[in-house]
């Protein structure tokens, strides 16, 4: 098939200037779907808030800290010694008991959490929810509150208090467990752990207040067995001297956050398990402190000390539609380039209005992609959505440029364009020294296939042309040419 004669009769320079319009115009549609793309996301975080409030929102555990009621006799004078009757007075003081609260966080904590993801749907987003087992063993090292001599713990009325930031998630009444007897929890609300589970730990003490009936046992132990529901994060805080977090989950794509991060992982097509293990000096969470509430000072150090899991990919199919958009600019401008190359060593000199189809067709591929995306999945509806603009383009193609070879010549390299797009989007380490690497090859490429071209002839540069020096007069006496002048 011969090549289309050029139709188009304009300056070179006058076809240049107007593709370069077409490219900033095509500013506009990308900034409205840019904005689109925005829009969406944040219906599709109402959507999962909505969800959350019903179903829970991300859980946090944080305890269990056993609070210690200690009394201390107080001797006061009766009325009697208000009358100035100093042997009425001596005689008829009568001790009272003054008590105050110390709380004592566990030696060793150990967490084991079985997390199934589950996913809900409304209005066509979807959220990633998630149902966990837990199992909580805190032991106790009691020796640690420093007692005055006249002092005594009033077992009876000491208590403990798991801290969970949704209670609302608890699918079923929590297990507490003192050394194997059970206790009745009650919701509450304790400071610096916010909403809390608190269980009175008096009537499981029938024998001894610290230790149970196995004379084995040394140390006080609580056992806390609950199912939650939750979404979007898991967390938990080092509330112990020895805390260790054991998780584990069918989710392949966990994204470890918070102050601390695994110590030991493994993550496969089956899912991950993830093992932290923090120790009371790597925070500056107290074990102790002599209050009925956590100090407000502390407050920050507990926010500060949180870690755990989030059920979200590594990075969103909204964050990585959001990325591609960031480099639809270069894109567009590296088709531009692409078509323009091949008018040029072709002498086509094609009308702006296929500059024009062409990038619409680009900026269209990426309304296309986020509306698949929602239903498909990220990877699926690049695949698709890249496939079908390339398959448009070249079909496009054949018919402007004249010929079969002449459109693979412009598909291929469009085809490696989404290729290499696809894998800055997805790389996060590497995307600036592959994206780098691949403008230099693309330029490199471009000189090469330019080399022989003549400038000149395809943007003429006008020059001004500066008159001819005229040659010097010679004096020729004596000939007819220049007479010499009469007297």
């Amino acid at each position: 098939m011969s090549m289309p004669e050029p139709s188009w009769g304009p300056s070179p320079w006058l076809q240049l200037i107007l593709v370069i319009v077409i490219a900033l115009v095509l500013l506009w549609p990308m900034a409205a779907i840019t904005g689109l793309i925005e829009e969406r996301a944040a219906r599709a975080v109402e959507a999962v808030d909505e969800i959350g409030s019903s179903w829970g929102g991300a859980q946090s555990l944080a305890g269990p800290a056993l609070g210690l009621a200690i009394d201390r006799p107080v001797v006061r004078p009766d009325s009697a010694s208000d009358v100035g009757d100093s042997e009425g007075a001596a005689g008829s003081d009568e001790p009272t008991m003054k008590r105050r609260w110390v709380h004592l966080l566990p030696a060793e904590l150990d967490v084991d959490a079985a997390l199934e993801p589950i996913e809900r749907s409304r209005g066509g987003f979807v959220a990633r929810l998630y149902e966990t087992k837990l199992a909580v063993t805190a032991r106790y090292d009691v020796d640690r509150v420093r007692l005055r001599p006249d002092e005594t713990i009033d077992w009876t009325a000491a208590r403990v208090a798991v801290g969970l930031a949704e209670p609302r998630g608890l699918v079923e009444a929590p297990q507490l467990s003192w050394n194997g007897v059970a206790l009745d929890a009650e919701p509450t609300h304790f400071e610096g752990f916010g909403p809390a589970l608190s269980a009175p730990i008096g009537p499981a003490l029938p024998d001894s207040p610290v230790r149970s009936a196995d004379d084995d046992a040394t140390e006080p132990q609580l056992r806390f067995v609950a199912t939650l529901r939750g979404s979007r994060a898991l967390t938990f805080l080092p509330t112990a001297a020895e805390t260790r977090v054991a998780v584990r989950s069918p989710w392949p794509e966990p994204s470890f956050s918070g102050a601390f991060l695994p110590r030991q992982h493994e993550i496969g097509a089956d899912g991950f398990v993830a093992r932290w293990s923090v120790s009371r000096f790597a925070h500056t969470i107290p074990l102790t402190w002599h209050s009925a509430n956590l100090p407000k000072s502390l407050r920050e150090a507990l926010a500060a000390s949180r870690f755990g899991v989030r059920l979200t990919e590594t990075a969103g199919f909204y964050q990585q539609v959001t990325r591609c958009t960031k480099y639809a600019v270069l894109f567009i401008g590296l088709v531009f380039g692409l078509v323009g190359l091949l008018d040029l060593i072709g002498g086509l000199r094609l009308h702006p209005v296929p500059y024009a189809l062409v990038g619409l067709a680009l900026a269209i591929f990426f309304l296309l992609l986020l509306a698949l995306a929602e239903k498909i999945g990220f990877s699926a509806a690049y695949a698709a959505a890249a496939g079908a603009t390339t398959l448009l383009i070249g079909s496009y193609a054949r018919a402007i440029l004249g010929g079969l070879r002449r459109a693979a010549a412009l598909a291929l390299p469009i085809a490696g364009l989404f290729a290499l797009l696809f894998v800055l989007v997805r790389l996060e380490t590497y995307a600036l020294l592959v994206g780098a690497l691949a403008l230099f090859l693309s330029l490199a490429a471009v000189m090469w296939l330019t080399r022989n071209l003549d400038w000149q002839r395809v943007l003429p540069i006008r020059r001004s042309r500066r008159p001819e020096p005229r040659a010097p007069e010679t004096d020729s006496f004596g000939s007819g040419d220049h007479p010499l002048p009469t007297l």
